[in-house]
């Protein structure tokens, strides 16, 4: 009942802010300050929300499958409240793995990740994630090739694991052409070159 009381005083609170703003939009001249205390305003709501987010990590136990989808929801909603803060994303990928929920992991840092590509912390976190034996195969086919697209240092490492989820999934075709652009586009890098030759072999005997 609690939560309910509070979901809705929230949802009062955003819709009041976005009706006032633009009404003040056209009437008022003192518009920008109410942006900024708003803004404020949600903001701190994103910080609650991620907050009460990190608190269920250390106890995996008491998360179970339908409080992971509440928290995945919760991480989305708390990154929308304010854009900047990527917290939510980071504290939401790594609880939804370290809970079991892989698949919403990878949603959650897909997300993240289109937002906010730069992001080292996220990208690591993702690399855990996909890298598990648990993950999907295919889920984590679809994010690798998603990211292979990007120029990214990391780009390397992400590579290597799809070449080695493709070769699991039985995708030989796939994984053949992965690893031979690793070699293509990392030639000074002597030991993922002298990686893909190896199971280039392997793959073709």
């Amino acid at each position: 009942m609690k939560r309910l009381v509070l979901g809705a005083f929230f949802l009062f609170l955003f819709l009041v802010a976005g009706l006032t703003s633009k009404a003040l939009a056209r009437n008022s001249f003192y518009t920008p300050s109410l942006n900024i205390r708003f803004c404020g305003l949600f903001r701190a709501m994103s910080d609650i929300i991620w907050v009460r987010i990190s608190q269920d990590i250390p106890f995996l136990l008491r998360v179970d499958s339908r409080e992971s989808e509440l928290n995945f929801h919760r991480a989305r909603v708390a990154a929308r409240l304010n854009p900047e803060n990527l917290e939510p994303y980071r504290y939401g990928v790594l609880g939804l793995s370290l809970w079991g929920r892989n698949d919403l992991a990878l949603k959650l840092g897909r997300e993240g990740l289109r937002k906010h590509p730069e992001d080292r912390m996220l990208n690591m976190m993702m690399y855990s994630v996909v890298s598990q034996e648990e993950a999907s195969i295919k889920e984590s086919i679809e994010f690798l090739n998603e990211y292979a697209l990007r120029d990214d240092p990391m780009n390397r490492f992400f590579l290597v694991l799809k070449a080695m989820k493709e070769k699991k999934l039985g995708m030989k075709e796939d994984a053949v052409r992965t690893l031979h652009e690793l070699i293509e586009r990392f030639p000074e890098e002597i030991g993922i070159v002298e990686y893909a030759r190896e199971e280039l072999k392997r793959l073709n005997s």
